[in-house]
């Protein structure tokens, strides 16, 4: 082989290993698709951030549950009904809990690390818990 050839094996090769380097730092479509999940996550978690918010400040304590009749009017006149955000992914509802009327939990089951995804997001770390991917609210 000439030297032309070596040239052009070696060129193409380094081109090989450029892209395979870039796939592995991005992670490629499918961890693409899994980040846009991911946002979608933070975003419903922000939505019911702000129903709870909203019922707290209209009756002084959080929701028993996240379902339409638990929800002050006002507050399902604002947002999005907090019952019919689900995971992208899986289509289940986000868990929620209220250990007490003053403290309200709630969480989405992440495909990626939390702590990273937040900052993406650019997602309010007050409050969020990045090892669980749960938020907690707390209001004395």
């Amino acid at each position: 082989m000439g030297r032309g050839v070596w040239f052009l094996a070696a060129g193409l090769a380094l081109v090989i290993a450029a892209v395979v380097a870039g796939l592995m730092v991005v992670g490629g479509p499918a961890q693409g698709r899994a980040d846009d999940r991911d946002r979608a996550r933070f975003d419903d978690l922000g939505m019911i951030r702000a129903v709870l918010e909203c019922h707290y400040e209209e009756t002084g304590s959080f929701p028993e549950t996240l379902a339409k009749a638990d929800i002050v009017t006002v507050c399902r006149t604002r947002f999005p009904a907090p019952q019919d955000l689900q995971d992208p992914k899986t289509g289940a509802p986000y868990r929620y809990s209220r250990p007490d009327p003053q403290t309200a939990k709630f969480c989405a089951d992440f495909e990626g690390k939390p702590a990273r995804l937040a900052i993406l997001a650019g997602y309010e770390a007050e409050g969020f818990d990045t090892e669980t991917g749960c938020y907690t609210l707390t209001q004395e």
